[in-house]
């Protein structure tokens, strides 16, 4: 991969949309990994996330493929608690991973396991119950309500209550107050 040297502190090698990701540890302790991505070139292998990029992470781990989607738990530089991450090979899809009524800043997700047709894990997202299992649907639309406007980009318009990405499965129904 061009000047990237492969040391005994490579792991997690994990493919995404026909694209590899990868972590390089640059130190231990603290745990600082900088993930990298290639299509199998040399030009088309570049550092993807560290904590020198925006934005920045450390303690970068559990890499996971599902639904066209990299997940991996971090934790961001400045603030507190490891968290669970997304995206569809670009920065502008990253964005964590947690229940609308979280208040968490701290989830500490673990055991990302991929079965049939969902992505199955355990993390803290009430302080107040602890560790719990979790699962995200690969096959779940993101349905438009139209409940507060006509506004694609409004997440008030939205159940989940998030922007639809290109690979979402968007269910737009008959009978909504807003088209």
């Amino acid at each position: 991969f061009g000047d990237i040297t492969m040391t005994s502190g490579q792991q997690s090698y994990i493919v995404v949309n026909n694209k590899m990701y990868f972590y390089k540890l640059v130190s231990s302790p603290p745990i600082i990994r900088e993930v990298w991505v290639t299509d199998g070139t040399v030009n088309g292998t570049q550092l993807f996330l560290s904590s020198t990029t925006s934005p920045a992470f450390n303690n970068i781990a559990l890499f996971t493929s599902f639904d066209n989607k990299l997940y991996f738990g971090a934790a961001p530089v400045g603030g507190s608690g490891f968290l669970l991450y997304r995206t569809e090979n670009d920065l502008a899809t990253l964005e964590e991973v947690k229940p609308a009524n979280s208040t968490s800043t701290s989830t500490n997700p673990q055991n990302l396991t991929v079965c049939g047709d969902k992505l199955y894990f355990s993390a803290t997202y009430d302080v107040t119950i602890g560790q719990e299992t979790y699962s995200i649907d690969g096959l779940n639309p993101v349905i438009w309500t139209g409940n507060t406007s006509t506004n694609w980009f409004d997440i008030t318009n939205w159940e989940p209550q998030q922007i639809p990405g290109e690979l979402d499965n968007i269910k737009i129904p008959a009978g909504r107050p807003n088209y």
